[in-house]
C-alpha cells in the first residue's frame, strides 16, 4: 500500500461527504435535515482527518499545499472564534442554536473542508469527479422535489406545503434553490466539456447504471422504509453514496452521446426542481450567474456547442411555459402577490408596499443595522440572533407575514455576517470573496486551455448564484459546505486543473514501519470524536419523541423523554422549555393533591432554563402562568414583565397580564391587554373575543361584526362567536338574523 492509496481513501470519503450532505435526512429527529447533515459532515470530516493523520505518521511526510487564501480563511475563522468567545451566549455560539446547529464548530468544519479540497482535489480529473458527485446529488434532490410537487410524497412535512413550494432533501425552498443553482452550473460545465471521442463498446454503458442506481435506491427507500428501519435506511444512503462515487470515477468511460444525454437531462431536471421552489432569490441568482458565465466563459466552446445549448434552452423554455401556465404555482404570481398598491387621491403618486416574506425581509434588515451599531466589532455571536432580535424589531415586522416569527438569521448573507460575527469578520469574509473572484477572473483571462476556462467560469457562476440568492436568504450546512469547497477549486485553478498532479516518489507501506501505538491512539481519538459528534443527534432523537407524545396529550411519557434528552445534552434549551410546558399540562390532568408537586417540578426546570438561556422569553411566560395558577400574583407579574422585556411582541404574555389585572380589578388594564394581544396576534381567539365584547359594549357594532365573521370563517363550529353574532344583530335591529345565530347554539 502506498501513500497514493491513502489519497484515494480521503478523496472517496470527501466525495461521499459532499453527496450525503445534500441528500441525507432522518425523520426520527426533530431537526430532520440540518442536524442529520451536520452530523454526517462531522463524521466524515473526522474520518478524513484520521486517515490524513495516519498517513503522515506512517510516511512521516506531508507536503502541505499552500494557497493565497490560507491566511484570509484562517483570519476569518479566528475572528469568528473571538466573536464566539465574546458572544451574548458563548455555549450556543460554539455549538449552534437548536434548529440550525451552525455555531463555531460548523464554521470550523467548513474551513477544514476548504483545506482538504486544496490539498486533495489536485488535478482536473478530481475536479470533474467533484462536479459529477454534486450533479448526482442534485438529480436525486430534484427528482424528490418533483415527487413533492406532484403531491405523491409519502411524507408529510411541516412548515411549507411541498406540493406548492418544494423543499427536496434540504427542508426549505430557498435552501434547495441555492443548491440547485450551484449544481446546475457545475453540471453545465460537464455538459459542455470537450468531447472524449471514446469508441462505443457495450461495456462502456455500465457507468450509466452507476448513475441510475442511487436515484432508484432513494425512491425505493422513501416509499418502502419506515422510521424503525434505521439500519436499512442508512445502508441505503451508503449504497447511494458508493454508486455515486463509482460513477464519478467511471463517467468518462461513457460514449459522448450518452454523456451529453445524462448531463443534459440532469440540467432539465434540476431546472424543473428550481422552478418548483418559487424562490425569487434563487432565480435572480440563476440569471445573474448565467449572465456572468456567458461574459467570461470560453467563447470557442460556447459557439462549438451552440446546437446543444440551443436544445437545452428550448427544453428550459418549455419547462418555464408549462409551469407558469398555472397561476397557483407560478413564480411570477408569487412575486407580484406580495406587492400591494395603496389607493391614493387623484393626482397623487401610488404608494407601493411589500407584504409577506418580501416585506418582512426589509424590516429584518432595518433591525440588523441597529444591531451592528450596538455590537460593531465582533457582533452578538453566531447563532444567537433569535435571543436578541425581538428587542430590535421594527414596529411593522410582525405584521408583514401571515405568521409570527422570531428571526434566527438576517435573511441576507452580507448583513448576517456583521450582525452575528461583527465587522472584523465581515471584512475578512469580503477579502476571501474578493481574492476568489480576483483569482478566477485572472485565470479566465490568461491564455490557458479552453476547457480550464470553462471550469473556472462555471465555478465562478455557481459562486455568484449562491451569493446573489443569499442576499435574500442564508446558508445552511448542505449548501455552505459546497460553497467553501468551490473556493478551493477556483483559488487553486493554476494547479488543480492540470491533467495530473506533480509526480513524487511513492513510499511503500510495510508492517514494520507502522507506528502501531500512535495509530491506535488516533483510532481511539477518532471513535471518541465520533461519539461526541453524535451527542446532539441522540439528544434530539429523544426530544422529538417527547414532542410527539406531548402532541397527543401523553404528558407523563413526554416528560420522561425530555429527561432522557437532557441527560444526554443537559444545556439544550428546547427540552427544558418543553418539559416545563408538559409539566403544566400534566398538572392540569392530575388530581388536586398532586398539582403542587408537579408545579414545583415545573418551576425548578424553568428556573434552570433561565440559567441555561436567560434570553428565552418562553420560560418566563410559562413561569408567569404557573405563578398565576398558584396565586403568586407578584411573581407572576414579575415573570410576565421579564418575558416582555425579552420579547415585546409576545402576545400570550398579555393574556396573563389581562388575567392578573382582572384579579386585581383593574378593568381598564384588562381591556388594554386584550387589545394588545389581539393587535400582535389576531389568531388568538381568547383575545379576539374579548375585544369583540369591548366593541359591542362601546357600540362599535360594524367592527365587532367584521371580527366575528373572521372567527366564523376560520372556526365555523366556534359557538361563542354565534352568541356574539346574535347579540350584534339584535343591537342592529335585525331580529330574524339574530334568531338564526342563536339557533346555532341550540343545535
Amino acid at each position: 500500500m502506498k501513500s497514493k492509496h491513502f489519497n484515494i481513501i480521503i478523496e472517496v470519503l470527501f466525495l461521499s461527504l459532499l453527496f450525503l450532505a445534500a441528500i441525507i435526512f432522518d425523520r426520527r429527529i426533530g431537526i430532520v435535515f440540518s442536524l442529520t447533515k451536520a452530523t454526517t459532515i462531522r463524521f466524515f470530516s473526522i474520518l478524513i482527518l484520521s486517515v490524513w493523520a495516519i498517513k503522515i505518521l506512517i510516511f512521516k511526510e506531508h507536503k502541505w499545499v499552500r494557497s493565497i487564501l490560507d491566511w484570509p480563511v484562517a483570519t476569518y475563522v479566528l475572528s469568528c472564534l473571538i466573536a464566539t468567545i465574546s458572544s451574548i451566549h458563548v455555549y450556543i455560539s460554539f455549538f449552534g442554536f437548536y434548529g440550525r446547529f451552525e455555531g463555531f464548530i460548523t464554521l470550523f468544519n467548513f474551513a477544514l473542508l476548504f483545506f482538504v479540497a486544496t490539498n486533495y482535489i489536485n488535478n482536473i480529473k478530481a475536479v470533474k469527479r467533484l462536479m459529477v458527485t454534486v450533479c448526482s446529488a442534485s438529480v436525486v434532490m430534484s427528482i424528490y422535489a418533483i415527487i413533492q410537487r406532484k403531491g405523491i410524497d409519502p411524507y408529510a412535512w411541516g412548515g411549507v406545503v411541498t406540493w406548492h413550494r418544494v423543499i427536496a432533501t434540504i427542508g426549505q425552498p430557498n435552501f434547495y434553490a441555492a443548491y440547485a443553482d450551484m449544481a446546475f452550473f457545475l453540471t453545465f460545465i460537464l455538459f459542455l466539456f470537450p468531447k472524449s471521442n471514446k469508441p462505443f463498446e457495450l461495456k462502456s454503458l455500465l457507468p450509466s447504471v452507476y448513475f441510475i442506481v442511487p436515484i432508484l435506491t432513494f425512491v425505493i427507500m422513501i416509499y418502502n422504509l419506515g422510521t424503525s428501519d434505521v439500519i436499512v435506511w442508512y445502508l441505503g444512503f451508503l449504497l447511494c453514496s458508493a454508486f455515486t462515487v463509482l460513477f464519478a470515477y467511471k463517467h468518462d468511460e461513457l460514449p459522448q452521446l450518452l454523456i451529453d444525454a445524462i448531463f443534459g437531462i440532469s440540467l432539465i431536471i434540476m431546472y424543473t426542481g428550481l422552478f418548483y421552489t418559487q424562490s425569487r432569490g434563487g432565480f435572480i441568482g440563476f440569471f445573474a450567474a448565467f449572465s456572468l458565465f456567458f461574459i467570461i466563459g470560453p467563447k470557442r466552446i460556447i459557439f462549438d456547442n451552440w446546437k446543444k445549448i440551443g436544445l437545452l434552452f428550448l427544453a428550459l423554455a418549455i419547462v418555464t411555459g408549462v409551469t407558469i401556465s398555472d397561476p397557483q404555482f407560478s413564480l411570477f404570481s408569487r412575486m407580484t402577490g406580495e406587492i400591494e398598491v395603496e389607493d391614493v387621491q387623484k393626482g397623487d403618486s401610488p404608494k407601493i408596499e411589500f407584504q409577506g416574506a418580501a416585506g418582512s425581509r426589509g424590516e429584518t434588515w432595518k433591525s440588523g443595522f441597529n444591531v451592528i451599531v450596538d455590537f460593531p466589532f465582533f457582533g452578538i455571536g453566531p447563532e444567537v440572533l433569535k435571543m436578541l432580535f425581538p428587542r430590535y424589531e421594527t414596529k411593522l415586522f410582525r405584521f408583514k407575514e401571515a405568521f409570527h416569527v422570531k428571526q434566527d438569521r438576517m435573511h441576507n448573507e452580507t448583513l448576517d455576517v456583521p450582525v452575528t460575527r461583527g465587522l472584523v469578520s465581515f471584512f475578512a469574509y469580503i477579502l476571501v470573496l474578493f481574492l476568489v473572484f480576483k483569482k478566477g477572473f485572472k485565470t479566465v483571462t490568461k491564455s490557458i486551455s479552453q476547457s480550464n476556462k470553462l471550469i473556472v467560469a462555471g465555478f465562478l457562476a455557481a459562486i455568484t448564484a449562491y451569493l446573489v440568492q443569499n442576499q435574500f436568504s442564508f446558508g445552511v450546512v448542505a449548501i455552505t459546505s459546497l460553497f467553501w469547497v468551490m473556493w478551493a477549486v477556483v483559488i487553486k485553478s493554476d494547479t488543480c486543473l492540470l491533467d495530473e498532479p506533480e509526480q513524487v516518489e511513492e513510499k511503500t507501506l510495510t508492517i514494520d514501519n507502522i507506528p502501531w501505538l500512535l495509530v491506535a491512539l488516533i483510532v481511539l481519538i477518532t471513535f471518541s470524536l465520533l461519539y461526541v459528534s453524535s451527542i446532539p443527534f441522540n439528544a434530539d432523537k429523544e426530544f422529538k419523541m417527547g414532542k410527539t407524545l406531548a402532541s397527543v396529550k401523553r404528558f407523563s411519557e413526554a416528560v420522561g423523554f425530555y429527561d432522557k434528552s437532557l441527560a444526554i445534552q443537559p444545556f439544550e434549551g428546547g427540552p427544558i422549555t418543553h418539559k416545563g410546558i408538559s409539566l403544566i399540562n400534566l398538572a392540569a390532568q392530575s388530581k388536586p393533591e398532586q398539582r403542587a408537586k408537579i408545579h414545583k417540578e415545573a418551576l425548578d426546570i424553568l428556573r434552570f432554563g433561565n440559567l441555561v438561556d436567560p434570553y428565552n422569553a418562553d420560560n418566563f411566560y410559562i413561569l408567569s402562568r404557573i405563578h398565576f395558577v398558584s396565586n403568586r400574583i407578584g411573581l407572576a407579574l414579575d415573570a410576565a414583565n421579564k418575558a416582555l422585556k425579552i420579547d415585546p411582541y409576545y402576545a400570550e404574555v398579555y393574556l396573563v397580564l389581562a388575567n392578573i389585572a382582572k384579579k386585581q380589578k383593574q378593568y381598564k388594564k384588562v381591556q388594554l391587554y386584550y387589545k394588545e394581544a389581539n393587535r400582535i396576534n389576531p389568531n388568538i381567539l381568547e383575545a379576539k373575543e374579548q375585544v369583540i365584547w369591548q366593541l359591542i359594549d362601546a357600540g362599535e357594532l360594524d367592527q365587532a361584526f367584521q371580527m366575528v365573521q373572521e372567527i366564523i370563517m376560520t372556526n365555523p363550529k366556534h359557538l361563542s362567536a354565534y352568541r356574539a353574532l346574535g347579540i350584534i344583530y339584535k343591537k342592529m335591529g335585525k331580529h330574524k338574523e339574530a334568531q338564526e345565530a342563536f339557533d346555532v347554539l341550540k343545535q
